[in-house]
């Protein structure tokens, strides 16, 4: 099949490991052909990158608002998709004005069929007024609704998400795609444990702990280096990757200065990032959601949680939920305690192999719009 995936609107990385870069990676291992759509403007065009699929930029204009630039792509969409013919269009980022294409474009392809998958939440989406009334409930909402009919299906990432593109777009059927992973198996982990650990010298028995992302204030950083301090633990290890925010950054350096045991490694891609989630005992992200979360879950590690509906389901004995930060010096103590944390590794690959794997993700999205998985 040849496939579309519209990135327009997000800026494409290929180097990271989000839903769009799996769902490439498992069509790309069933031989399929990918084309990606970004802005003409977005940096990947000027990278000399050798990659398994096709990077396709698309000319833009912008509408300028008074509290946003609009963007729109021109004529050269339309022109790029007939001159394809794809199977269909995956639209990576829903919010979009190019969805009044749609009709045009199913009256000269009329087999294309098209998938909206949306991970807009109310932590990440509309958080002021402008952007609630304006952007999503009158701009975005009327892109969808009056091109409804021709979209073949819709998905959300979480219950989150549906919660919100039920609110603010009316949107009353979506199926739920799980934020999917690479799963690996014990092996693997432990000989990425082994390469890790040999690489910065850590004690064979050494406890690490990794936390990641963009770390502010909402990531709760602070408190988790403060608590891992508090532990009592002689092995103990935590690594710390990511960007810090500038709101946090005067204190984060203070912290972590001359700790022999803490570890920033600043940004890294997904691809080595994987190395030290399945490298780590345990994972902590207690403040906001992280797709990092489920890998670190398919690396076979354990996990602490901001308690919430999306985690619920993926963490049972392979780690622990808290409500509130101030849950987290209890949650460490636990599982410091615990003689044989093997029961976290062995629970965690068992959610993720039935929950979590790309290609199940894959296979999903492909049935949902009524092909049998290729």
């Amino acid at each position: 099949m040849k496939i579309i995936i519209n990135s327009i609107g997000i800026r494409f990385n290929p180097y990271n490991l989000y839903k769009e870069h799996l769902f490439i990676k498992a069509a790309i291992e069933k031989g399929n052909d990918i084309f990606v759509f970004v802005e003409d403007t977005d940096p990947v065009n000027s990278q000399k990158l050798v990659l398994p699929y096709k990077i396709i930029p698309i000319k833009m204009t912008h509408i300028n608002t008074f509290f946003n630039k609009l963007h729109l792509s021109t004529n050269d969409f339309i022109d790029k998709i007939i001159q394809i013919n794809p199977d269909f269009i995956y639209f990576n980022c829903p919010q979009t004005l190019d969805l009044y294409k749609l009709k045009y474009l199913k009256k000269v392809l009329p087999n294309l069929k098209t998938l909206l998958i949306f991970a807009s939440s109310f932590e990440n989406s509309a958080k002021n007024l402008a952007s609630y009334f304006v952007l999503h409930k009158i701009i975005y909402f009327y892109s969808i609704k009056s091109n409804i009919n021709f979209i073949d299906h819709i998905m959300h990432v979480s219950p989150q998400v549906k919660e919100f593109i039920s609110k603010v777009y009316k949107i009353s059927s979506s199926e739920y795609l799980r934020l999917p992973g690479i799963v690996l198996n014990p092996q693997e982990k432990a000989e990425l444990r082994l390469w890790v650990y040999k690489k910065h010298n850590f004690p064979l028995d050494a406890i690490v702990i990794t936390h990641s992302g963009k770390m502010d204030k909402n990531k709760n950083t602070i408190q988790i280096i403060n608590a891992f301090k508090k532990v009592n633990y002689k092995e103990k290890i935590l690594i710390l990757i990511g960007t810090i925010s500038n709101s946090i950054k005067e204190e984060f350096l203070s912290l972590i200065k001359d700790q022999k045991n803490i570890l920033y490694l600043k940004y890294m891609p997904s691809n080595e990032l994987i190395k030290y989630l399945a490298a780590s005992t345990l994972y902590v992200q207690p403040g906001s959601v992280s797709h990092t979360a489920q890998q670190a879950i398919c690396s076979g590690t354990a996990v602490i949680l901001k308690k919430n509906l999306l985690y619920t389901e993926l963490v049972k004995e392979n780690g622990f939920l808290i409500s509130n930060i101030n849950e987290l010096d209890s949650s460490f103590n636990k599982f410091f305690k615990y003689s044989d944390r093997k029961i976290f590794e062995d629970s965690s690959f068992s959610i993720a192999k039935n929950l979590l794997d790309y290609k199940k993700s894959f296979s999903q999205i492909l049935k949902s719009l009524g092909y049998e998985s290729i």
